[in-house]
């Protein structure tokens, strides 16, 4: 095994864990109720983001050091949905840091779905990540992932979609590219 890729739902919303473990976990470290916290207040908020980003994270430390005991040289990867990196806020919505990833694991997966995420312009789109990840100093450790498949249309992308998606990453400057699911490797030709 060269690696693991640690998948899109190790994440957390806004207004997400509010259970009895969560609520005594935020008591034993901020001594005050969860259920008070005040998420229209921008400090509370950093708090509550911060608190969540961090719980994420341990979990999945919990789950590299395990894997690692057995392969200590395998290579991490953690998956960070798009809207993580275009938009400001999207750390308080996801519990996800792009600039966190990009310092803790061998490699970023942004899972950069232009049709899933209904985009007008999907190329752009496309452009638009791959210019953050550069203005990151991210594109050595960041892999783009785009999808093959059309969820709500139960069909796989045309093969030009494809394409064309992959020549736009390529002439944007990104090195590492991706595709899921991984089905398209079996379209008839």
């Amino acid at each position: 095994i060269a690696g693991i890729l640690l998948q899109d739902d190790l994440y957390l919303g806004k207004n997400e864990d509010f259970s009895l473990p969560a609520q005594i976990a935020y008591h034993q470290q901020f001594g005050k109720d969860l259920q008070t916290v005040n998420l229209n207040d921008q400090t509370e908020l950093a708090a509550f983001t911060q608190w969540k980003l961090d719980a994420l994270d341990k979990a999945a430390d919990g789950a590299i050091q395990s894997f690692k005991s057995v392969h200590p040289h395998a290579i991490i990867m953690r998956d960070i949905y798009a809207g993580a990196l275009l938009y400001p806020d999207a750390e308080n919505w996801l519990g996800q840091s792009y600039a966190d990833y990009l310092r803790k694991y061998d490699y970023t997966v942004v899972m950069a779905y232009p049709f899933m995420d209904k985009e007008e312009k999907p190329y752009e789109y496309l452009q638009k990540i791959a210019q953050i990840v550069k203005d990151n100093q991210g594109t050595n450790k960041t892999l783009i992932k785009i999808q093959t498949y059309d969820w709500d249309k139960h069909t796989w992308l045309d093969n030009q979609i494809f394409t064309r998606q992959m020549h736009t990453l390529k002439a944007a400057g990104m090195k590492n590219l991706g595709f899921y699911p991984l089905g398209f490797a079996h379209w008839e030709k």
